[in-house]
This record gives C-alpha cells, sequence and structure tokens, in this order.
C-alpha cells in the first residue's frame, strides 16, 4: 500500500455512542486508505510516524488529532477540513449576527415608535380640520 503525502483524518463509529475509530483517506481520490479500531492519541501517533510520505493532514477540531500529528516529531502542515471549517465558520456567524441583531431590532422598533407618536400627533392635528369638511 503505497501512502501519499497528502491525508485525511478522522472519527467514525463502529457503534454510535460506544465505540469509534479512526480513519486515513487519500486526500487526492478520497479512498481510504487505512482504518484503526481506535481513536487512541498513541496508536495514531504511532501510525503517522510509520508512514514518513506525509507531509499535509486534514482532520476536524478534535485535540486528540492535533497532539497525534504534533507528536509525529516532524513537520506535518494541519489543515481543518472543509466540513468543520464551514461548520465553525457558520457557528460564529450565527453567534455574531445574534449579538449585532437585537440592537439593530431594538433600534429600529424605537424609530418605529417614535414615528407612530409623530403619525398620531399629526392626525391629532389634522381630526379637526377633517370633521369640519365632513360637516354638512
Amino acid at each position: 500500500m503505497r501512502i501519499l503525502p497528502f491525508v485525511a483524518i478522522d472519527d467514525f463509529a463502529f457503534r454510535k455512542g460506544s465505540y469509534y475509530g479512526t480513519l486515513f483517506c487519500d486526500l487526492k481520490t478520497g479512498q481510504p486508505i487505512d482504518l484503526l479500531a481506535t481513536r487512541n492519541q498513541e496508536e495514531i501517533t504511532q501510525w503517522i510516524k510509520n508512514h514518513k510520505a506525509i507531509i499535509f493532514m486534514t482532520r476536524d477540531g478534535s485535540t486528540t488529532y492535533r497532539k497525534a500529528i504534533d507528536s509525529a516529531e516532524r513537520p506535518i502542515v494541519q489543515v481543518m477540513d472543509r466540513f468543520h471549517l464551514l461548520q465553525n465558520l457558520y457557528r460564529y456567524m450565527v453567534n455574531a449576527l445574534q449579538r449585532l441583531l437585537p440592537q439593530r431590532w431594538e433600534n429600529i422598533e424605537q424609530k418605529k415608535e417614535e414615528t407612530a407618536i409623530v403619525e398620531t400627533n399629526n392626525l391629532k392635528q389634522e381630526i379637526p380640520h377633517l370633521i369640519s369638511k365632513c360637516v354638512v
């Protein structure tokens, strides 16, 4: 089995909620390279050390995977995978909008109230004039 320098690492469930493993994929072809029946940092580090051609890895936000790659004792470029990058971007965007929009909505509601008061005052001034035109 030939290991290319570009590898993705992620976990998968043998049994969701109780038993997980680690999947290594070739980033160029998207094909699986290997499976480990664990997410144990030491075993993952050993797998990476045994495959010296690896120079670039994508991973999720797992600290276990980050530490395993760091422990391989050689420079491997680590990049968050596309799914988790977009997931984090979406989460940060929603948090930012939730912080900004309530203030904006308060300002909009305040302006609506101010406008309504002005319109009501204008209408009160116009009502006698309108009534006088309606009296026959």
